[in-house]
């Protein structure tokens, strides 16, 4: 039987790896049989990520591991980028093949998905994605993942995020000022919070708060405690005005 899901597995990697990975050159908008086929592997890798130990260590494998984190750096489109990421997070959450993904060198290929030019091409959903394997791979091993990852170049990017926090404590309250001095003198409208895409705008913004207090800022604390190479990237980063700030913010 492991053979079998073996062979399976491998299948299922082969066929991702070498389906289209570039957009379809030609106008017809329908999906290629190639975007078809990436589609269908990519769906089978995410629900086979929900199998259980045994189904995780073979996707785990140098074998089949390797080339997802491949395609990862090959894919193009957003919606083929996210299901890639969803299931390496998903493996992430199994503390037994945590060493196997940290030793293929995910860290090191997951760091540049938190900048800000992927996030305009990809969209918000593969950053948070790509955020939540690297914090559950870095919890597996505190000290020694996260000096992984600040040589990757993590720190700038947790730095990012945090400030983004810090703003968004700042802007309702001022937009709560505005809206006070000038609702005397404000015509009747409708409410604009019964607008679809203003509550999907806010949805997003509270799943990246969410983030940023539950991974990002435990992720930076944790540097704290890792050599003084790393807390020196921090420092220069100004991670100490940062913590400060956040710390004023909660207390607020």
């Amino acid at each position: 039987m492991d053979e079998l899901q073996h062979r399976r597995a491998l299948s299922v990697g082969d066929s991702a790896a070498s389906a289209a990975v570039n957009p379809a050159s030609n106008n017809d908008k329908r999906p290629s049989q190639g975007e078809r086929l990436m589609d269908t592997s990519l769906d089978l890798l995410l629900v086979m990520a929900y199998g259980d130990g045994v189904v995780k260590g073979i996707m785990c494998s140098r074998d089949n591991l390797q080339p997802l984190l491949e395609l990862l750096q090959r894919l193009h489109q957003p919606q083929h980028v996210l299901k890639a990421m969803k299931t390496l997070e998903h493996l992430t959450h199994d503390p037994s093949v945590l060493a196997a993904v940290k030793d293929s060198g995910a860290i090191t290929q997951l760091v540049p998905f938190l900048s800000r030019q992927t996030e305009a091409v990809m969209g918000q959903d593969v950053v948070l994605q790509a955020l939540g394997a690297l914090y559950n791979i870095c919890k597996f091993n505190k000290k020694v993942h996260l000096e992984v990852a600040a040589t990757a170049g993590i720190i700038p990017h947790l730095c990012r995020f945090a400030n983004e926090l810090s703003s968004s404590y700042q802007a309702p309250a001022a937009a709560n000022s505005a809206n006070s001095s000038g609702n005397a003198l404000a015509p009747a409208v409708g409410d604009p919070l019964a607008d679809p895409a203003v509550l999907q705008a806010q949805a997003a913004v509270e799943a990246r708060r969410t983030a940023v207090r539950a991974l990002v800022l435990p992720m930076l604390l944790g540097m704290v405690h890792t050599s003084s190479s790393t807390r020196a990237k921090l420092w220069a980063s100004n991670g100490l005005d940062l913590f400060l700030t956040l710390m004023a913010n909660e207390v607020s």
